[in-house]
């Protein structure tokens, strides 16, 4: 007698398959659901001076049209059932850069055109007769206005809490697919993870949040899986406090303050893909934001002062460190999409300590201005800047990793109605300067122009 046992990986693939498979039919024959869809074209398009990185390109594009389609049923007002797709259809150069104004980059290794099915999500409402909570399952994006958290699009269980005073919700994820149309697979490194999401928030008083976060992960890879070199089992928690419209006579504040610690073990695969080092992960980070808006001036709307800093490893993966599914994106009080210091670098939250300053200047009711600066360090000296920023610059002995000064200039159309539907244009456009430190070599000094276009409908 003969026969096979499905491993754990193909029975998890072989289920979202069919997910998706019942996704298509529930789309095709669900009746009395109401459905709307929201459509979004960008073209961002950017050139760039790297004097020391040679093998990158001084030119950059791409192009993406998204689809948004809701099913709701039986009523749009009041559903019981949730049918979400966001498919992609897009290009982009071999060498994209670190932030455009994406709220969402595919993983793939790709380049050229590409489609791919962001999101699929089936959602239950009134979960136990109750209007807070919801269910969804399927390939749904986790993101905040901050990405060192998460900030990736992964197949999921979710339950969502919502209501005047509560928020939040708690997940189960993995990444099986890639949903498009060049490649399918994630990287080793990417696949085999199970993650544990979760967060919770309490309005306290008005405009005044406080709450508790969670991420947890197990990579349960082949211990001999070529490209894949390192696994990581351990847990982030961490507190957060948020608020605004904070008033004291004329000061009126805003604020964002984030307390995280990582606890795990990292492992460390050899060229043959077995663990020859195992790390024991201990880190934490700080971070905040604190903000002022003018009321009465006409020069400054808003100025904001920006700090990170995490501890200080000894080793690569013993102190905090962002794993695949979390960035380095920041979009608090912005429709746009940047970095946590700006367009030019990816800068990750590991050995580092950061600050920046920043200002809005509203140029006219459309239109306005806004200017940063922001100086990068790295903590330990003898850790290689380039798991800070993500460049490959040559290094010296110091610590100051350099300034970038930025300035983007944002204008957005007064918005169009054509068949009870409204148009928008925007455009934003960024100028970029990076000037290394003593953690780099001598004469390093980058620029980045970049142009983003955005018809939404």
């Amino acid at each position: 007698m003969m026969g096979w046992t499905a491993s754990p990986t193909m029975n998890l693939q072989t289920c979202s398959f069919v997910l998706v498979a019942l996704l298509a039919v529930f789309a095709s024959g669900a009746t009395g659901a109401e459905f709307h869809y929201d459509q979004r074209l960008a073209l961002e398009s950017a050139l760039a001076d790297y004097d020391t990185q040679t093998e990158r390109s001084d030119t950059s594009f791409q192009a993406k049209y998204e689809g948004f389609a809701r099913w709701r049923h039986p009523t749009a007002q009041w559903p019981d059932w949730t049918l979400f797709l966001r498919p992609w259809l897009a290009y982009r150069s071999d060498d994209p850069l670190p932030f455009l104004n994406n709220d969402a980059e595919t993983s793939a290794q790709v380049d050229g055109a590409y489609a791919e099915l962001w999101e699929f999500v089936l959602t239950r409402h009134n979960v136990w007769g109750n209007p807070a909570l919801s269910l969804s399952l399927g390939r749904q994006q986790f993101s905040g206005d901050y990405g060192f958290w998460w900030d990736d699009s992964l197949e999921s269980l979710k339950l969502d809490l919502s209501d005047t005073r509560n928020k939040g919700f708690l997940a189960v994820a993995s990444r099986q697919f890639l949903y498009n149309t060049d490649d399918n697979d994630p990287v080793p490194s990417q696949a085999d993870i199970v993650y544990v999401l979760g967060e919770y928030h309490y309005n306290w008083v008005p405009y005044q949040w406080a709450g508790l976060r969670l991420l947890g992960q197990r990579d349960h890879s082949p211990a001999n899986e070529r490209g894949d070199d390192g696994d990581f089992a351990g847990a982030t928690v961490g507190l957060q406090l948020e608020g605004e419209r904070v008033h004291a006579g004329p000061i009126n504040l805003d604020y964002h303050i984030q307390l995280a610690a990582v606890r795990g073990e990292f492992r460390n695969m050899n060229t043959l893909g077995f663990s020859d080092q195992r790390i024991d992960t201990r880190g934490w980070l700080a971070f905040t934001e604190l903000g002022h808006s003018f009321q009465t001036s006409f020069v400054i709307d808003r100025l904001a002062l920006r700090l990170a800093l995490t501890d200080r490893p000894d080793t690569p993966f013993s102190g905090f460190f962002q794993s695949t599914v979390q960035s380095s994106r920041a979009s608090r009080f912005s429709d746009y999409n940047l970095g946590l210091s700006g367009a030019f670098l990816n800068v990750r939250m590991t050995n580092l300590m950061l600050a920046g300053l920043m200002s809005q200047h509203a140029l006219s009711h459309r239109s306005q201005m806004r200017l940063s600066v922001y100086d990068l360090r790295r903590r330990n000296s003898e850790l290689a800047a380039s798991q800070t920023i993500g460049l490959d610059y040559p290094e010296s002995n110091g610590n100051h990793i350099g300034s970038i000064v930025e300035a983007q200039y944002i204008w957005a159309m007064f918005p169009y109605a054509i068949n009870d539907e409204h148009l928008t244009f925007d455009v934003l456009a960024t100028v970029s300067h990076f000037e290394g430190g003593n953690a780099l070599q001598q004469g390093i000094s980058d620029y980045q122009l970049s142009i983003d276009l955005n018809l939404r409908y």
